[in-house]
């Protein structure tokens, strides 16, 4: 018999005895639920956790590495095995061995309380706990409700206090590790490091944290490569990669089994669409995902600790998403970046530094952390705020600072101007409508049949450009319930500075009439409603 048979023969006879037979099916359940929460509880690293309000159960793969499973029937039958004997006490004899019956892996499945410690995620790197020590101790943490599970031999050096000569050569590290590439400005470097810093401090930020929306001119500028060396350095893998379509419930099925698995990195890599997808810009502001689980009826509840990733040329964001990001642009300034010389880099083959690195990053990245924490967590006064993102962006920014990192968000109003360009064209064609039409209040079906008339040439050549050209040898029939979806989807947005806007004026055989107004110059609403006003009239 081998060491590890002897091993388990004798965990095998200190197991407890359940009895199935002639007792009430809760007085079993609740024995095998304690005989698990027990066998649990004396593991060095629990198997057995509750996440989302659910049971899960962690479990290496091939490669070694440790995900997240959803408890099943089966599953549970499995950890019973490992808990607890069942027996069947005959009416005369000794009780006799039996499987760990179905009936009551379905009863643990469905308790509504599990004695099981909460787990938030799996992480392979050191994190900073709230208080800004570091989780660096392999296992499970009760204040994060992470399991902290490195490569065998890993360790970083993170010192109490570091010092300026030591918050300088992190700092130079990173800058050999991920400066060498193509920034267009100081603000994209300083954003690339936040992105680096993230992961490490995700457990200090209270909220979601965003998107980070890495674009470039042309491909082959190294987009892609950098996101692979920062998830290499702070995961342990290169990224999970989420397809983009335009089909808005596919990305939400796609997002809720990333999620569900517990992947930190969520990676949208070379979008060539507009991205406008509602479940993505959902998932970046929510801490906590829900979604129906795909082929069951039920609902998965869980954490939304990821970190947000997406790259294209010339990326193109809708104003929903673009004020949930920030930008790091990339330019190399040549027509074909791909043929750069390798000479041209300090590290040819980064991922491969990356991963013979890693500790000396990471340690890099720890030490700029832990600095912050020992000067005092300063925030500067004039930070960029990201809105729904206060807590990412006020740590980052504080981080940043104190390490003597600048431009962090300088970008942002830059990154809001790209993604709104539609904006000028719906000005435009409001002006042209209010032209046109001179307050008359008018139906969707009527604007687009007058824009197939050579009168109305200044508001078909005014027309955004999400509804296309307009061909007048053929009829679009669908334009009006087109124009209707768009109005309403606009209804009171305010454009440019006469803040132009629709605005639903009645109906006329059952079809809403619109008609254009302009609002206050000076961007407060004519009525504005108050508590104070109320209580006073």
């Amino acid at each position: 018999m081998s060491e590890a048979d002897k091993v388990q023969d004798i965990a095998a006879k200190t197991l407890p005895d359940i009895q199935v037979n002639d007792r009430p099916l809760r007085s079993v359940g609740q024995q095998a639920l304690a005989a698990l929460a027990r066998r649990n509880d004396n593991q060095e690293v629990p198997q057995l956790y509750v996440r989302g309000g659910e049971p899960v159960r962690i479990k290496r793969n091939e490669r070694g590495e440790l995900g997240i499973q959803d408890l099943t029937i089966d599953y549970v039958l499995y950890e019973l095995t490992r808990a607890a004997d069942f027996c069947r006490q005959p009416k005369k004899g000794d009780p006799e061995d039996v499987y760990p019956p179905r009936d009551v892996a379905r009863y643990a499945l469905s308790a509504t309380r599990w004695a099981l410690p909460a787990l938030s995620g799996i992480t392979t790197i050191p994190t900073f706990r709230p208080d800004g020590s570091v989780l660096d101790k392999r296992g499970y943490d009760r204040v994060t409700g992470l399991v902290y599970d490195p490569p065998a031999g890993f360790e970083v050096s993170v010192p109490e206090t570091p010092t300026a000569d030591e918050v300088g050569a992190a700092l130079a590290l990173i800058d050999e590790w991920i400066g060498q590439f193509p920034y267009q400005d100081r603000a994209s470097l300083a954003n690339t490091v936040a992105l680096a810093l993230t992961p490490p401090l995700r457990e200090v930020i209270t909220g979601p944290v965003p998107l980070a929306a890495i674009d470039k001119p042309s491909p082959g500028t190294g987009a892609t490569l950098l996101v692979e060396s920062l998830a290499v350095a702070t995961s342990g893998a290169e990224p999970g990669a989420l397809g983009v379509t335009k089909d808005d419930d596919e990305t939400r099925k796609q997002i809720t089994a990333k999620l569900r698995t517990g992947e930190r990195w969520l990676f949208l890599d070379n979008v060539n669409v507009e991205l406008k997808t509602s479940a993505l810009a959902r998932a970046l502001t929510a801490t906590e995902w829900e979604d129906r689980i795909l082929g069951v009826s039920k609902t998965a509840r869980v954490p939304q600790r990821a970190v947000w990733v997406a790259t294209g040329n010339n990326l193109s964001l809708s104003l929903e998403l673009a004020r949930r990001s920030y930008w790091i642009r990339m330019d190399a300034k040549l027509a074909k970046p791909w043929e750069r010389p390798a000479t041209a880099f300090k590290h040819p083959d980064l991922k491969d530094w990356t991963r013979e690195n890693r500790a000396e990053l990471l340690s890099a990245l720890l030490v700029i952390g832990r600095n912050w924490f020992t000067v005092g967590r300063p925030v500067p006064n004039d930070v960029p705020v990201l809105g729904s993102f206060e807590s990412w962006s006020r740590t980052l920014a504080g981080v940043l600072h104190a390490a003597g990192v600048e431009g962090f968000l300088r970008n942002s109003n830059q990154l809001y101007e790209r993604a709104t360009e539609d904006t000028g064209s719906w000005e435009a064609f409001l002006d042209a409508w209010r032209g046109t039409y001179d307050g008359e209040r008018v139906t969707a079906r009527k604007v687009a049949e007058d824009l197939y008339r050579e009168d109305y040439k200044a508001m078909r050549e005014a027309l955004p450009d999400e509804f296309g050209l307009l061909d007048e040898s053929h009829l679009d029939k669908n334009l009006a319930k087109r124009l209707g979806h768009a109005f309403a989807k606009r209804e009171g947005v305010r454009y440019g500075p006469e803040r132009l806007h629709l605005e639903r004026a009645g109906t006329e055989s059952r079809a809403v009439l619109w008609a254009v107004r302009s609002g206050d110059s000076a961007g407060e609403p004519e009525d504005q409603v108050s508590l104070v006003s109320y209580v006073s009239s």
